[in-house]
C-alpha cells in the first residue's frame, strides 16, 4: 500500500480518496476548539464572579455596593471611592431648599427592598417628606412590607423628565396604624385633591382600616440639578 497525501493506493491497483474526510475531521476539529474556548472563558468568568464579588451585607448605608476578595484586584467600592458619582451629581447631608421642594410636590418615589433570593423588589410609592425621615403608607399584605420585615435596608429614587432626581438609601422602623390614619391621612392629602380626599379615605377606612407605616431615616442622599 502507498500512500500520496490524502489518496491510498492499494496493491491490488485501487485508489481510495481520503480528501473529504480530511477535510470534514478538520473542520470538526475547529469547531470543537471554538466551543471549548467559549466554555472556558465562561466557566472562568462565573468562577471569577463567584469568588471575587459578593453583595456586602454588614453596612446598612451602602447595600448595592460590591467588594473583590481576591487582592490585587480592583473592585467596584474601590472605583466608587474616587469616581463617586455621575458628572452633576452631589452627595448631601442635609437637604437644600431646591431638594425640600423637590420632595414636597407631587412625586412617587420608587422604594426598592430586598426579595428572599436577594433580588430588589421595586415598588412606585406615595411618601411625605418630614423631619428629615420618608414616611410611607402600605397595607401590610404587600411584598414590600414582608421584605422589610425580613430585611430593614432599602433604597429609593424620586425622578423628573428634565433630568433632576434625589437617590436615596437606608433602613426603616415599621409599625401600623388604624382610625383616624393619622400618617396615612397626610399622605393622602398631598396626592389628592379637596374633592377626592374623603372617597379615598372611605375606601381605606372601609376596606384597608390597619395601615403598615414605613419610616425610612436616609443614611445617604445623592441628588442632581437640585443644589
Amino acid at each position: 500500500m502507498v500512500q500520496t497525501g490524502a489518496i491510498k493506493s492499494f496493491d491490488d491497483g485501487s485508489e481510495q480518496d481520503y480528501t473529504q474526510g480530511y477535510r470534514r475531521q478538520h473542520t470538526e476539529l475547529r469547531a470543537y476548539n471554538r466551543i471549548a474556548r467559549y466554555v472556558g472563558v465562561w466557566r472562568s468568568s462565573v468562577a471569577r464572579f463567584v469568588r471575587d464579588e459578593e453583595v456586602l451585607g454588614s453596612n446598612p448605608s451602602t447595600p448595592t455596593i460590591y467588594r473583590t476578595r481576591r487582592s490585587g484586584t480592583r473592585s467596584l467600592s474601590s472605583t466608587c471611592s474616587r469616581n463617586r458619582f455621575v458628572k452633576g451629581s452631589m452627595t448631601i447631608k442635609e437637604t437644600t431648599p431646591a431638594a425640600e421642594q423637590f420632595l414636597s410636590e407631587r412625586r412617587n418615589i420608587i422604594l426598592a427592598t430586598i426579595r428572599k433570593d436577594g433580588r430588589p423588589q421595586l415598588t412606585p410609592v406615595w411618601f411625605v417628606w418630614r423631619n428629615n425621615e420618608f414616611l410611607i403608607s402600605t397595607t401590610p399584605s404587600t411584598a414590600k412590607w414582608n421584605n422589610l420585615v425580613r430585611d430593614q435596608r432599602c433604597t429609593g429614587m424620586i425622578d423628573d423628565l428634565d433630568g433632576r432626581y434625589l437617590s436615596v438609601a437606608g433602613t426603616t422602623e415599621l409599625w401600623t396604624e388604624s382610625d383616624p390614619h393619622t400618617i396615612t391621612s397626610e399622605i393622602v392629602r398631598k396626592y389628592k385633591t379637596a374633592e377626592e380626599y374623603e372617597p379615598y379615605m372611605e375606601i381605606i377606612r372601609s376596606d384597608r382600616p390597619e395601615r403598615g407605616i414605613i419610616r425610612m431615616k436616609p443614611d445617604r442622599i445623592i441628588t442632581r440639578g437640585l443644589d
